[in-house]
Formats: structure tokens, sequence, C-alpha cells
């Protein structure tokens, strides 16, 4: 009895030294567990607080190229309406003072004409320094120390809410408003690019899409409520919308900052006696 009694005590004292080691190691798991989500938890805070500071950083930077722009053709587009729009990132001109009513047609010598050349030598003196991907054949420029990089320039064209007369439709064989809009945003980045700068074209985005594009969207998107010929006349224009890349994570951010890095230290000016 005394040796079956003293085994049957091994084995139990055996069963809780099984037990109390299994417990340990729970706990030790469940403690390994715990600081591997304190520290995952505080690497996507980092990360969040990182993307957010960088975002912000952007935004300034695109109020800082709008105005700068602004200013630039100001300069040399005297009698020409300029303003910015920087809540949406929009360099704006009004269009009656580019076109005439119910026409796109951009000619030699008209306002419009020395509107998309003006906004063709900023866009050059500007894309190399807020690209990934500028040519590689670019004449050497001063960049500033940004971080934005371009992902589009839109080129839209917009009008007001009065339809398209019949008579103009059957002379020109325009649709309607819609039509009319995106017929001047075409024309207008046609003078930009193909007929003045064609180098612009080879500017790309982060996608390697081209960075210039346009659109047309009628009267569907006023900035003036109300049919007045005041608030009409504010709604039909042509913009220039610049939209940043806007990276998810920060991987994505510090491919963006490497990108316009290299690129910058390509495009630094010459220094004395240095031969290109």
């Amino acid at each position: 009895m005394a040796i079956r009694s003293t085994r049957t005590r091994a084995r139990s004292e055996e069963g809780e030294s099984v037990f109390v080691s299994m417990t340990d190691l729970t706990v030790s798991f469940l403690f390994i567990i715990l600081i591997l989500l304190a520290f995952f938890a505080k690497k996507v805070e980092m990360e969040e607080t990182t993307l957010a500071t960088y975002l912000e950083r952007i935004a300034s930077e695109r109020v800082e190229l709008l105005d700068k722009l602004k200013d630039e053709l100001s300069r040399n587009l005297p009698g020409i309406q300029v303003t910015v729009d920087v809540k949406h990132g929009v360099i704006r001109f009004r269009a009656e003072e580019l076109f005439a009513s119910g026409s796109w047609e951009i000619r030699p010598g008209s306002l419009a004409y020395r509107m998309s050349h003006a906004v063709g030598d900023a866009l050059a003196d500007t894309l190399p320094c807020y690209t990934l991907t500028p040519p590689a054949d670019i004449q050497v420029v001063d960049c500033p120390d940004v971080v934005a990089a371009i992902e589009t320039i839109q080129i839209e064209g917009h009008t007001d809410d009065v339809p398209v007369s019949d008579r103009r439709r059957a002379q020109t064989g325009l649709v309607d408003n819609r039509d009319l809009s995106a017929r001047r945003g075409a024309e207008t980045l046609r003078a930009v690019t193909d007929r003045y700068r064609p180098d612009l074209m080879s500017y790309r985005n982060r996608k390697g899409q081209p960075v210039l594009s346009f659109a047309g969207y009628g009267e569907m998107r006023p900035i003036e409520p109300g049919d007045s010929e005041e608030a009409r006349a504010f709604n039909r224009r042509i913009d220039i919308r610049f939209i940043l890349e806007t990276p998810q994570n920060v991987s994505e951010v510090e491919e963006i900052r490497d990108r316009l890095i290299r690129n910058r230290q390509r495009l630094l000016p010459l220094q004395d006696g240095q031969a290109l």
C-alpha cells in the first residue's frame, strides 16, 4: 500500500509540474504577444504620424507652387485675369477673356494663344522639380528642396448653364456644353504642348502616365450659384488643376522622396568651370 501511495503521489506531483510548466509557457506566450501588439501599435501610430506630417507638408508646398505660378503668369499676361483656388489646387482663367461665345479655337496672336505660351513656359520651369520621371535631356535647373510630386495637371473646360444655340450647333457640330468645354480643354492642352512645348508631354507620374491631361465638365461644376450674368461669367472658365501624388503608407512616402532627391541631384546647376 505504501509503495502504491508513493507512486500515486509521484504521478500527481508530476502532473502538477506539467500543468505549472504549461501555465508558465502560456503566460510567457501571451506576454510576448502583448509586447508584439504594443510594438506594432506603436509602429502604426508612428507611420500614421509620419504620413499625416508628409500630407500636411505637400499641401503647404502646393499652395507655394500655385502662388509662384500665379505671380509668373500674371507678370507675363498683362490684361488677363489669373486667380488661384487654394482649396482645390486650381489656377483659373476667365473663359470669356480667351474664347468667343460658343467657340474653342485658339488662334495665333489671341489672348488664349498668349495664355497657352505663358502656361507652357511656367510648366517647363516647374515640372523638372515636381515630377518623378523628367526627360533625360532636361536642361539643368535649380530645384527647391521640395517633397511634393505632381500626379496630374488637368486642364479643364467649364461653361455656364446656357445651352449651345441651335444655330451654333448647326454651324460647328457642337453637341452641348460638355462638348464645348471638352473642346476648349483639349485645344488649350494642344496649344500648350503640341504647338508650343511638346516636351511637356514627356513628364510622367509614379504610374508612368503623362502628367498633363484635359477634361470638359460643361455646366456640371459651377463655382458660383445662381443664374445671374455675374454668376455665369464666373462659371465660364478654364481651370488648371494640380493634383499631387498622395502616398498611402510610409514606404510610398520614402519612394517619392528618394526619387525626387535623385532627380534634384541630377538637375543641380553647374558649378563654375564645370563642363556639361
